[in-house]
């Protein structure tokens, strides 16, 4: 699994994005609350609630 840290343009952390061996990704804000989730395999996004986003990876977009 891998983990990239997702920063605002001034250099704080708004979260994390840790991919799955499946390649399946999740969201997660900088306190470790999970904020959303993308599907490779239906190339959907959705929130933590299974709520539709939209298609793609859209997850950098539900960073705070």
């Amino acid at each position: 699994m891998s983990k990239e840290t997702l920063t605002d343009s001034a250099g704080n952390i708004s979260g994390y994005i840790e991919t799955m061996p499946d390649g399946r990704q999740c969201l997660t804000g900088r306190l470790g609350d999970v904020l959303g989730y993308y599907d490779p395999n239906s190339n959907i996004t959705t929130d933590r609630l299974g709520t539709l986003i939209g298609y793609g990876n859209m997850l950098a977009s539900l960073a705070r």
